[in-house]
């Protein structure tokens, strides 16, 4: 009974271990995703047409979400990935409009949505 404690406690050791190396590890991810650039798709440090195109060969499945970052991809950060994300992508790239969040870090973007409610406009 002894030795069944031992092996229990052991193991009990090592996976308490094992999940604090992935707490950092997420921690270390998160802050990673946060200075990421909102409409950034392809990781290039850019805003660009090119990302515009991706999400809309992600919408076609003609692309994975391995292929593209996801979570910049979602533009005006409403927890989807659709055609509104590439429109505010191309205003952003073409210089024409407000694009929400486009060109922000993700935690700048977190932060400005946060603090100010976003208003969608009914066309």
């Amino acid at each position: 009974m002894k030795l069944i404690k031992k092996y229990f406690i052991v193991l009990l050791g090592i996976l308490t271990a094992a999940q604090a190396c992935s707490l950092v590890a997420a921690a270390a991810e998160s802050d990673d995703i946060n200075n990421k650039i909102v409409g950034d798709v392809d990781g290039d440090g850019l805003v660009t047409v090119l990302d515009a195109t991706l999400i809309q060969k992600y919408i076609a499945d003609i692309i994975g979400n391995d292929e593209l970052n996801t979570t910049t991809a979602d533009v005006n950060l409403d927890g989807k990935i659709n055609i509104n994300d590439t429109t505010k992508i191309q205003s952003y790239a073409a210089g024409i409009s407000d694009s929400l969040y486009a060109g922000m870090t993700v935690k700048e973007a977190i932060k400005k949505k946060n603090n100010k409610p976003i208003v969608t406009p009914i066309i």
